[in-house]
């Protein structure tokens, strides 16, 4: 059964013990308690003795063995205690469900009455966005009891519901006597990552006409020159650019030489992330930019689907800057990136893509998906004057469907996170 526990405070901690696994912190009344309640029974004892009064004398006599037994079999307890935690998968994505194998082993002679065995888990993954404090956590709870020499196994099914890269654990064993006296409490470093991928949609359900991003398969494509594959170099001719002289062919050579690029036909789509405007004051709603992970993640599998090459580069930190390609391996790390980034960012759209000029072939089209049309308006008209071909996305609150010059913007339909899951590209 899974539960919702606060987060557990021990009434006294005593100083921590190195155990095999963990560490061990005695649980129960505080150490002084402990210290006034035996100097009272062996007070008692003492003057029983002195005025020799039998009964006065035997009962805290008999109390004393008692809580030394206690104590005794509480500190054993915890000893060759063992836990194991493994998960059935590491990969998933929202709405899969994913299965906590457990099993505790008391690998000792002693009889454990009563065990009680606590998992913390990431409030996030089972969809507690805005409440992620660390005191209302979501932590899972099993209690039972182990025989000598038992091993105890049991599984606990736990269901993905928002994307993000996960650290299931630390795991807390607590045990004692069987009077509950001295209850202690083994603290194990058990910690299982698991990542869940970003939400795919059909990319109809967002409104976003596909032709405005790859055009159609069929349409004849132009040549463009590949900067990123040199093929070699050309005497310098008047009105080649500066950037294109290749100094070292030009030292070889004794004269000035260009860099001669790759010829390239293919159709390519890079995404660009605009993180950078859904952290600006007005629009830091969680939800508006999980909309804007939503739609990015679709349309990276739609495009892959049709074996376009795409490339996803976001302001984010920390950064992300993954160049077109294609494959079933390149779209999971696009959605890997998507499933780690977060809402922050320190710099600009434009001023990240001063330093990655390199990502963005020639002949592809740029898509920026924004959370604010006026804050991408001025890196649309830069690109469109470099000749490049833009499209506007727009999932923030600021809605707005008129053109920036010849670049379309398009708004994204609210609720993504409602839709229907789509086929992940093969």
């Amino acid at each position: 059964m899974k539960t919702y526990w606060p987060l557990y405070r021990s009434l006294s901690k005593r100083k921590a013990v190195a155990a095999e696994q963990g560490t061990v912190l005695l649980l129960g009344y505080p150490f002084l308690c402990h210290v006034i309640i035996l100097a009272v029974i062996a007070g008692l004892a003492v003057i029983g003795a002195v005025m020799r009064f039998t009964l006065l004398m035997i009962v805290p006599s008999v109390f004393l063995v008692f809580i030394g037994v206690s104590w005794l079999w509480s500190w054993y307890a915890m000893r060759r205690l063992n836990y194991d935690l493994t998960l059935s998968k590491s990969r998933a994505f929202p709405g899969d469900t994913v299965d906590l194998n457990s099993s505790l082993s008391n690998n000792k002679s002693l009889t454990l009455p009563w065990a009680e065995v606590e998992m913390e888990m990431p409030p996030r993954l089972s969809g507690r966005v805005k409440d992620s404090r660390s005191y209302n956590r979501e932590r899972l709870k099993w209690t039972t009891s182990l025989s000598a020499g038992q091993e105890i196994k049991w599984q606990e099914n736990v269901e993905c519901r928002v994307r993000g890269d996960y650290e299931i654990g630390p795991v807390r064993v607590r045990s004692g006597d069987i009077f509950g006296m001295f209850p202690r409490e083994l603290l194990l470093p058990v910690n299982e990552q698991l990542l869940v991928y970003p939400r795919i949609v059909p990319v109809e359900k967002l409104n976003i006409p596909l032709k405005e991003l790859v055009g159609e398969k069929e349409t004849p494509r132009s040549f463009y020159e590949d900067n990123s594959r040199t093929m070699g170099s050309r005497e310098y001719q008047p009105g080649d650019a500066f950037k294109r002289i290749h100094w070292k062919a030009s030292a070889r050579h004794g004269q000035l030489q260009t860099r001669q690029y790759e010829s390239t036909t293919s159709l390519s789509l890079v995404l660009l992330f605009d993180v950078y405007s859904f952290c600006q004051i007005g629009t830091a709603d969680e939800e508006n930019f999980e909309t804007g992970v939503t739609t990015v993640a679709s349309l990276a599998n739609e495009i892959c689907s049709q074996e376009f090459p795409v490339g996803l580069i976001a302001n984010s930190l920390p950064e992300i800057d993954i160049p077109a390609g294609t494959g079933r391996s390149h779209l999971l790390l696009i959605l890997e990136s998507l499933a780690r980034v977060e809402q922050t960012a320190t710099v600009s759209l434009q001023q990240h893509l001063n330093r990655a000029q390199d990502k963005l072939m020639m002949g592809g089209t740029l898509a920026i998906i924004t959370g604010d049309v006026s804050l991408s308006a001025g890196l649309v008209r830069i690109l469109q004057q470099q000749g490049r071909s833009v499209v506007l996305l727009n999932v923030g609150v600021k809605a707005g469907s008129s053109n920036i010059g010849d670049c379309p913007v398009i708004s994204v339909a609210a609720g993504a996170q409602s839709f229907g899951a789509a086929k992940l590209a093969s």
